[in-house]
């Protein structure tokens, strides 16, 4: 019996913390630029689903920049590729989405799958190309669709920077 209120005490000690209340978000707090988003559930419970950077007028989230520094970046950038302005299928990329979606950012992203790279939108274009360089086709944008081509990349300073703490 001892190892059950033992094992119950440990469960509440963790759920309670240090500060006593779990049901107070202690680690999420609006800042000069960025603002929380939060789901208020009609039963009074919480969800914390990011941030707001009122600079960009984007929802964004903390990812690892290209140099390697984490950054709350627009988190509904259009994704780069595997599309090509260019009919050899190499260099820049082209973000290509439905047309119901757009235009929801002004921003596009390149990824290598750690870190991300940020554009502004440049314009865009009638025509695709997809494939390799060895086999590159025209991808015919239709009139459901747009195909978006990036303009100046930003650099990191233009999102707010991020630190990971531990609690301990």
């Amino acid at each position: 019996m001892a190892p059950m209120r033992a094992h119950a005490a440990l469960v509440a000690l963790l759920a309670l913390g240090c500060e006593g209340d779990p049901t107070k978000d202690q680690t999420s707090k609006t800042g000069s630029r960025l603002q929380v988003l939060s789901y208020e559930m009609a039963d009074g419970s919480r969800l914390v689903r990011g941030f707001w950077d009122s600079e960009t007028q984007e929802d964004c989230d903390v990812r690892a920049y290209a140099d390697g520094t984490l950054r709350c970046v627009p988190s509904l950038a259009y994704k780069l590729g595997p599309y090509f302005r260019t009919s050899s299928c190499f260099g820049e990329q082209l973000a290509v989405v439905g047309k119901e979606f757009a235009p929801r950012t002004r921003f596009l992203e390149l990824t290598d799958g750690v870190r991300v790279r940020v554009f502004r939108v440049g314009g865009t274009t009638n025509v695709a190309y997809q494939g390799t360089p060895e086999n590159c086709v025209e991808l015919a944008v239709d009139d459901k669709q747009t195909a978006y081509y990036p303009g100046d990349e930003l650099p990191s300073s233009q999102f707010v920077e991020a630190f990971e703490q531990r609690n301990p």
